[in-house]
C-alpha cells in the first residue's frame, strides 16, 4: 500500500500537504554519534535559553520534562507501569550511534528487542557490525545476535538477543506488548522513557509524561511527516526522509529515536518515538499556545510542524503483514524471521 497525506478514513486538506513540504527541520532522534548533539546542562525546570531569538531546541510546554530515572525514583513512585517501561528500555549502540529500543520479550524461542530502523543505519548484520542493547536498571548489556528485519519506511527494526550460558535475567522481565488496534484519541495521555541526551549528556534513561505529553492530531489521523537533513557533503544536502507518523507534546531530544510510546491508559505500546522539530518557534514552550492546538482554536497545521512525532504500531502492523506475504516463498532462515514477525503480530 502507498502512504498518503491522509488520515485513517479522510484526507488532510491540501493547505496540509503544502506545509508539510516547506522546508522545516525534523531532527531524528538516533543521537548521531552522542557527543555531537550533547549539551552538557544541568536539567531545567524553567524555560529554557532560547537557541536563536524567537527560537528554542526541543521543549514543549513550559518546563523541559524529561526527567531522569534512578532505582531510588522508581522505588520511591511504586508504580507499576513505569517501573515496567523502565525495565524494559533498553539503550541501542552501535559504533556510531545511540539510540533507545524496548524488550518484547520470548516469541518463537527468541528474546526481543525493537528500535527505530535509522538508529541501525548502516548494520548490515550483527555479525558484521556489533550492536548492543543495555538494561539500564538490570546493569546487563546484551549483543544483537541476529537481525529479524529492518522497515525504513516505517523506520522499525527487530532483532534478537542471547543470554549467556546458565543465566536467567530475560525470562524474568515483563516485556512491554504492541497494542495494533489503538484509536489514537486526540488528548490521550501519553508516556515514554529512552536515552534523549538534551540536558542530559550521559544519555540517562529519562522519563517523559507531563501534561503536553499527549496526542495532539486529531483521532485517528496520521500523515507523512517529512524530515530536513542537511549533510555535509553538497550533493546530498536536503535529503528528506518521510515516515506515517501522528504528533506528540513528549519532550524527545536525539537518542529517544526508538523509545516505546505507550498510551498511559490502556498501558500498551501505541507507537515509537521518531522524530521532532529543532529548532521550535518560542510560542511552543506557552500553555496558551499548546492549549490552542487541542481546542483547535491555532492553525491546525501548527501540529504537523512544531511538535514530536511518532510512528503508529497500526502503520506498523499494515507493513509487517504485507512484509510477510511478500516473503512468504523464502528459504529457511527466512521463513524462522517471518514466523517470528506473524506471532508478533498475533497471526
Amino acid at each position: 500500500m502507498k502512504f498518503s497525506m491522509q488520515k485513517t478514513k479522510f484526507y488532510l486538506p491540501n493547505t496540509l500537504i503544502y506545509i508539510l513540504f516547506l522546508v522545516h527541520a525534523l531532527t531524528s532522534c538516533g543521537g548521531g554519534e552522542g557527543s555531537e548533539d550533547s549539551i552538557d546542562n544541568p536539567v531545567q525546570e524553567k524555560v529554557i535559553e532560547t537557541v536563536q531569538e524567537g527560537y528554542t531546541l526541543y521543549q514543549i510546554g513550559p518546563t523541559w520534562d524529561a526527567k531522569k530515572l534512578t532505582s531510588a525514583s522508581l522505588r520511591e513512585r511504586n508504580d507499576f507501569l513505569t517501573t515496567k517501561v523502565a525495565l524494559s528500555t533498553v539503550k541501542i549502540s552501535t559504533p556510531w550511534a545511540i539510540g533507545t529500543g524496548f524488550f518484547l520479550g520470548k516469541i518463537n524461542n527468541q528474546f526481543l528487542v525493537a528500535t527505530s530502523a535509522h538508529v541501525l543505519k548502516n548494520v548490515p548484520s550483527c555479525f558484521a557490525i556489533p550492536v548492543y542493547g543495555k538494561f539500564e536498571f538490570l546493569d546487563r548489556s546484551y549483543r544483537c545476535n541476529s537481525l529479524i528485519g529492518i522497515w525504513p519506511e516505517i523506520d522499525l527494526a527487530i532483532f534478537t538477543i542471547k543470554e549467556n550460558k546458565n543465566e536467567n535475567i530475560l525470562g524474568g522481565i515483563n516485556p512491554l506488548e504492541f497494542d495494533f488496534n489503538d484509536s489514537y484519541i486526540h488528548g490521550t495521555p501519553l508516556m515514554t522513557t529512552g536515552h534523549g541526551n538534551y540536558s542530559n549528556a550521559d544519555s540517562d534513561m529519562t522519563l517523559k509524561e507531563d501534561r503536553d505529553c499527549m496526542i495532539y492530531s486529531k483521532s485517528g489521523q496520521f500523515a507523512r511527516v517529512m524530515k530536513q537533513t542537511i549533510e555535509k557533503d553538497d550533493s546530498k544536502k536536503g535529503v528528506s526522509d518521510r515516515v506515517t507518523a501522528f504528533a506528540t507534546g513528549c519532550d524527545i531530544s536525539p537518542g529517544d529515536s526508538g523509545s516505546p510510546l505507550v498510551n498511559r491508559d490502556s498501558q500498551r505500546v501505541i507507537g515509537m518515538i521518531w522524530s521532532t522539530s529543532t529548532p521550535k518557534p518560542i510560542k511552543v514552550i506557552t500553555d496558551e499556545y499548546l492549549d490552542s492546538l487541542v481546542l483547535g482554536l491555532e492553525d491546525q497545521n501548527d501540529i504537523w510542524i512544531n511538535l514530536s512525532y511518532a510512528v503508529s504500531t497500526r502503520t506498523m502492523r499494515e507493513r509487517l503483514i504485507r512484509w510477510t506475504n511478500e516473503v512468504d516463498r523464502g528459504g529457511f532462515g527466512l521463513q524462522r524471521r517471518r514466523e517470528t514477525v506473524l506471532r508478533l503480530l498475533g497471526l
